[in-house]
């Protein structure tokens, strides 16, 4: 395991046993304001500000689009020696072609090449807030959605953090766990209320990139009908459209607001396994949360 890892794992525990359930000390608040960097996703453009003076420490991205058809914006990290149009042409293979040979050698350049970090499922009608510790470094914001188009222009920014530290730690209500079961199938561990706007800090312990998508559904819902419709023995069950976090990195966390109306959804990992390709959620890793 990596320095980097390792460093991002025992902060992500720090924080998740220093803040779930509680609210940010005082004094820890006080000493730094939050770092806060502001992304409209718009339908030919990523704009964001050339964050050149951030420190590092925790950044929150608040994250708007005026796209009704809604947008994705992730956080990546280059491995050194990495040509960023290079990773965003196998990212754009894994997203958005089908043909499952060309997916599993696109993932495999994205998985030795990069460092996913998160990011937010937008729609107009909810802006989306994350949170990522970042060091030292270069990092790249990405418009997934505008992969698709190969002649797309304006689609990421560069984020450059420089030295120095800002203490600032978000509270968080809930800790969500990406992991694998006994038998190696991604699972879900995660409340089964949430109330709107509750800040998850959601960490990845599967061993590959991981999601967590929310899909408002029919009131009712059950397991069973999740269970049938992954199947291809029921009609889908979802009555509008996403919103969550995009992928992070096996073992890597991501902190996120979840502006949802209330209702009942059903939170599942849409990424597929880097050998397979079937979706986590078709393999299990879902979870039924009605939000209050």
């Amino acid at each position: 395991m990596s320095t980097t890892v390792l460093r991002r794992l025992v902060v992500a525990t720090v924080v998740a046993a220093a803040t779930v359930g509680a609210v940010t000390p005082a004094s820890a608040a006080a000493k730094q304001a939050p770092q806060t960097v502001s992304v409209t996703a718009q339908t030919d453009r990523l704009v964001a500000p050339a964050a050149a003076t951030l420190r590092a420490g925790v950044t929150t991205f608040q994250v708007s689009t005026p796209d009704y058809g809604g947008r994705e914006v992730g956080l990546i990290q280059l491995k050194p020696g990495v040509q960023l149009e290079n990773l965003l042409a196998n990212l754009a293979t894994v997203l958005h072609n089908d043909d499952l040979v060309a997916k599993k050698a696109a993932g495999a350049v994205v998985y030795r090449d990069s460092v996913l970090l998160g990011g937010a499922i937008v729609t107009p009608r909810a802006p989306q807030v994350f949170s990522q510790m970042l060091f030292q470094g270069t990092y790249y914001l990405v418009d997934y959605r505008s992969l698709a188009n190969p002649a797309a222009t304006n689609h990421y920014q560069k984020i450059t953090v420089g030295r120095g530290f800002n203490s600032y730690w978000p509270s968080t209500d809930h800790l969500v766990l990406q992991y694998q079961d006994n038998e190696g199938q991604p699972r879900f561990r995660a409340p089964a209320t949430l109330k709107a706007g509750a800040k998850l800090l959601i960490v990845n312990l599967t061993d590959q990139m991981a999601d967590s998508v929310f899909l408002p559904v029919q009131p009712g819902t059950t397991d069973e009908d999740i269970v049938k419709f992954f199947s291809g023995q029921a009609a889908p069950p979802f009555i509008g459209q996403p919103q969550g976090a995009l992928p992070t990195s096996s073992r890597y966390a991501v902190h996120y607001q979840a502006d949802l109306a209330p209702g009942r959804y059903v939170l599942l990992s849409f990424v597929g396994d880097r050998e397979t390709g079937i979706p986590g959620a078709a393999r299990g890793m879902y979870k039924l949360i009605d939000v209050i």
